[in-house]
């Protein structure tokens, strides 16, 4: 009988351990799953950020385009200066 009880305590030492090792795998795969949340919303948010500063720096090249191409003295350049420096 003793040794059947000492089997039964080993059986439930082992799930204990089991169970608990679960847990702590359980625990881990949830923050990892927050983490991979986290770090897609900051890249959503950088790269919309991204694409209204390329629309910003588009304007503002088409800006500065029109005025160069407005200035008399620059009108003298070589036009395929200008062309690279604005495509």
């Amino acid at each position: 009988m003793l040794i059947t009880s000492a089997k039964s305590y080993h059986l439930i030492d082992s799930f204990i351990m089991i169970k608990h090792s679960m847990v702590t795998m359980l625990e881990l795969f949830e923050e990892w799953v927050t983490s991979i949340l986290h770090a897609r919303k900051g890249l959503q948010l950088l790269e919309s950020r991204c694409g209204l500063y390329i629309l910003y720096v588009d304007r503002l090249i088409g800006l500065i385009a029109k005025l160069v191409g407005q200035a008399e003295p620059l009108q003298k350049l070589n036009p395929n200066i200008l062309q690279r420096l604005f495509c």
